[in-house]
């Protein structure tokens, strides 16, 4: 989310103009972007509604949850690539025809 489609949807719910410092904003964004109660739809909105109703307080709570949830995320993306890594040899090792060298088998099984 840009910082000014933040800015839009709180002044919409305000109905008063409003502007957030960087600072605050990329923590804002951080949360919208990890936690995983803010949807995918609505996420904007939702957040907005947050942020007016309590404040950078809230955000600031939902920031380990988000920390933790990005942590998960990248943890799943290296556990994704090793299978598919691992799918790969397996796949090799289904169509090659003939023996293993001694040096493919010490490899394949790593």
């Amino acid at each position: 989310m840009m910082q000014s489609e933040f800015e839009k949807e709180v002044s919409n719910l305000t109905k008063k103009s409003f502007h957030i410092d960087t600072t605050k904003f990329d923590a804002v964004n951080f949360v919208y972007t990890w936690h995983p109660l803010i949807k995918n739809v609505g996420g904007k909105k939702q957040i907005a509604k947050l942020y007016v109703e309590y404040g950078i307080a809230i955000i600031e709570d939902m920031t380990c949850r988000a920390i933790e949830m990005q942590n998960l995320d990248e943890k799943k993306r290296k556990l994704k690539q090793e299978i598919a890594e691992l799918q790969a040899k397996i796949d090799r090792l289904s169509t090659d025809v003939g023996e293993l060298t001694k040096e493919e088998a010490r490899m394949t099984a790593r």
